[in-house]
């Protein structure tokens, strides 16, 4: 069972997408050489890369509604990212391994320090020694060609003898030896000398149409290269004869302006390792529309340009990985090696997919139930989520979950979620409006829990009238509420402080009552009414102080006889009016 991580579910689909193109290519088209079938071996594997990596998500979910259109997107665009980062390839090896080539039997000559690129990989890879004198025979089919040298004492360097006593030389590769089972269709020959100054005399270079193997041609092109010192000289032919010997061309010793390889720049090294450049170039092209494939299917600007970055990278490294792979299995069958080169690539393009998606796109990440560990992608404006198939982000296995049960929309710097028609709750405080997400909350949809991840999530800059639920980080806690009488009241803060030299310590005071109509249409004053001397009938008020002074308690009444017990009478009466 392919588990619900995303990096190593993508890895997974990437690499089953590599495996079986590589080996429903190799069915139909072998191991490619000609652009056309180097094309066609991209575009298959690209179109199954491209579908397990578009596609393959909607289907392990159970979304098999949207399956079919995102696979077919999918599909098409994968197969066309692989034929076109394929051909690159292809035309970069051609461009940089071309040789003058002739007709049957013919000669042709040219000159350079070292072998062809391509020639190059082969004698290296099959594990030929580099010399002051070397000389290659390649071909591009089964067939078996042999590779002679005849010396001046009439003894011949071959399969049979392969070291001369005389001479120094040495046959150290040798392929498609009695077209054995690890024949390959890239096969070469070498023999080798390790010093320049051999013994005198002539020295023959003649190959030798062995024997024709199980998808060998009636007639196979050869190409034989020649390298004395820092020159290189190139010549072809054509074998159509079975054991029939073409002489092509004859070397004399001891050799006159030759100079030692060593005394020469590493061009070939410097060719090989912009071949080798080119070609992982080639492979992130492929890289950067396998990830088109997968973004794409999601209908959004900002899925495609994540997976188009991730895609990126994995098309470098897998690359990088896949030249590597080709020089280790070097003369493994060519099927094999491509079959885990391809493998390799597939892998590593959709684990980094996986991986910058998750890094720049806001995720839901499933953390109970079935799908524990899925994480969906918020790549759109607004998002519903729910158990209908044909939702934005379907959640199956809670039946708790309705068709649609909430939305969540994206702000600037943040999301809200809204309950539509199921229960919501965030971080256990069940929801009946918008609320803003903070990166971390726990959603809770039936009986799904999820985490909202988001790192350039703002809580509080978006919309203020948005509640937040949840502990914010930088935002003051909500002041403590105190209960008075099995009621909840907000605690009053305190007053301002009371002026210097004073002594008092100023209390906050309860709020004011609200005013009642008085006599004659005007309101009782809210201050609490002072005391007033017994027997007087009136009633006294007292004005607040004005802004900024501290009030002062007034000081006591004095009682009737309370005089130093001298009696105090009590004012006259008002006159009479007339």
């Amino acid at each position: 069972m392919i588990p619900n991580n995303p990096k190593i579910r993508s890895l997974l689909l990437g690499s089953i997408g590599g495996l079986v193109g590589a080996l429903v290519a190799a069915l139909f088209l072998g191991d490619p050489k000609s652009l056309g079938s180097t094309a066609g071996f991209g575009l298959i594997v690209g179109a199954l890369v491209g579908m397990c990596l578009g596609a393959g998500e909607f289907l392990l979910n159970g979304n098999t509604k949207k399956f079919v259109p995102a696979a077919a997107i999918a599909l098409a665009i994968g197969a066309a990212g692989g034929g076109i980062g394929a051909s690159f390839g292809q035309i970069v090896y051609q461009a940089s391994s071309s040789q003058p080539v002739a007709g049957d039997g013919e000669s042709s000559q040219s000159s350079g320090s070292f072998f062809s690129p391509e020639t190059e990989r082969r004698v290296r890879e099959a594990g030929g020694a580099k010399g002051e004198i070397e000389i290659s025979l390649s071909w591009e089919d089964y067939n078996d060609l042999d590779l002679y040298v005849r010396e001046p004492n009439g003894n011949i360097i071959y399969f049979q003898e392969k070291k001369s006593l005389v001479s120094g030389g040495k046959l150290d590769v040798d392929r498609n030896a009695d077209c054995s089972e690890q024949k390959t269709n890239t096969p070469v020959e070498h023999i080798v000398w390790d010093r320049v100054d051999i013994p005198s005399g002539n020295y023959t270079i003649i190959v030798r149409f062995y024997d024709r193997c199980s998808g060998g041609g009636q007639s196979t092109p050869f190409t034989v290269e020649v390298k004395i010192g820092g020159s290189l000289q190139t010549f072809t032919g054509v074998a159509s004869t079975v054991k029939d010997d073409y002489e092509m061309h004859t070397m004399s010793a001891p050799f006159s302006n030759v100079s030692s390889s060593d005394d020469k720049p590493p061009a070939q090294s410097s060719s090989m390792g912009t071949m080798i450049l080119l070609k992982i170039v080639g492979w992130a092209i492929f890289g950067v529309l396998l990830g088109v494939a997968t973004g794409a299917p999601k209908k959004s600007v900002m899925a495609t340009r994540n997976a188009a970055i991730g895609g990126l990278l994995g098309g470098i490294v897998g690359g990088i990985l896949f030249v590597l792979i080709g020089k280790v299995m070097a003369g493994a069958n060519p099927v094999v090696s491509q079959a885990i080169g391809m493998t390799t690539l597939g892998a590593s393009i959709g684990f980094l997919i996986a991986v910058v998606e998750g890094a720049l796109s806001a995720v839901l990440k499933i953390t109970s139930g079935i799908y524990e560990g899925r994480e969906m992608l918020i790549v759109h404006a607004a998002v519903t989520v729910g158990r209908d198939e044909v939702q934005d982000e379907y959640i199956g296995g809670d039946s708790s979950i309705v068709a649609q049960h909430a939305e969540i929309q994206k702000h600037a710097n943040s999301h809200t979620i809204t309950p539509l028609n199921g229960a919501v709750s965030v971080n256990s405080q069940p929801i009946g409006d918008a609320v803003q997400l903070n990166n971390g909350d726990i959603i809770t949809l039936g009986k799904t829990n999820m985490m909202y991840r988001w790192r350039a999530a703002s809580p509080g800059e978006e919309n203020l009238d948005i509640p937040l639920l949840g502990p914010t980080t930088g935002d003051a806690p909500p002041p403590p509420r105190a209960r008075r009488e099995g009621t909840e009241v907000p605690t009053q803060p305190p007053g301002p402080p009371s002026p210097p030299g004073t002594g008092e310590v100023q209390t906050p005071a309860p709020p004011p009552p609200k005013p009642r109509a008085g006599n004659r249409g005007t309101e009782v004053p809210t201050q609490p009414p002072r005391p007033t001397p017994q027997g007087t009938g009136e009633v006294r008020t007292t004005a607040p102080p004005p802004p900024g002074k501290t009030a002062i308690r007034p000081a006591a009444p004095k009682k009737l006889g309370d005089n130093g017990g001298k009696t105090t009478q009590p004012p006259p009466p008002p006159p009479a009016r007339k």
